[in-house]
């Protein structure tokens, strides 16, 4: 199956014009590094944080979750995201899920949504807040999606305010932890 498609990241390459914004934060390091479109970004005061959950089940069950988010700017994820659907598209290749044609497919639908979506750089700040506790057992990945959604809105909204922030998931555990933290959870 492997000679059947090429690299995951040589589809999604050649696709992305990105421009990349910095916001700091402790000590003035760049914490974010955003990969967004080229244009203004909309004046909106909410952020809408995705889990690799809601983008696998876009891709591979069709899920209209996304669809509230069309045409909205003010979307991120961890780097993790696209590592993990890269993962997640392989494992259903891998175990008859998905056609090799139909993987391709998922591939470029996942690599026109990944130009709005700003990128959270998995850095030091971002892992040793997943290292620390959380309100409740949560993975070691949801942590570090948590953590990034934290930083996003620390850098954003220095006061915090983390209502200002909509955690979209799937995962029950991940959407507790992220409304015990204050976010919102609208796939709870």
């Amino acid at each position: 199956w492997r000679r059947l498609l090429p690299p995951f990241s040589s589809n999604i390459q050649g696709v992305w014009a990105r421009r990349s914004i910095t916001a700091s934060a402790i000590v003035g390091s760049p914490m974010i590094s955003c990969h967004a479109p080229m244009g203004p970004w909309p004046v909106t005061d909410h952020l809408h944080y995705l889990d690799t959950s809601v983008v696998l089940a876009w891709l591979l069950e069709g899920s209209e979750v996304l669809a509230p988010l069309q045409g909205n700017r003010r979307v991120a994820s961890s780097r993790l995201l696209w590592t993990e659907v890269a993962r997640g598209l392989y494992r259903a290749l891998q175990t008859g899920r998905l056609s090799a044609a139909a993987t391709v497919a998922a591939q470029h639908r996942f690599a026109r949504i990944a130009t709005r979506v700003a990128t959270i750089r998995l850095n030091e700040l971002v892992l040793r807040r997943a290292e620390g506790p959380y309100p409740v057992l949560i993975r070691s990945l949801d942590a570090i999606h948590l953590a990034s959604a934290e930083l996003w809105l620390n850098a954003e909204f220095p006061a915090g305010e983390p209502e200002r922030v909509s955690v979209w998931s799937f995962d029950n555990r991940m959407n507790q932890c992220a409304a015990l933290l204050g976010f919102g959870t609208p796939c709870s």
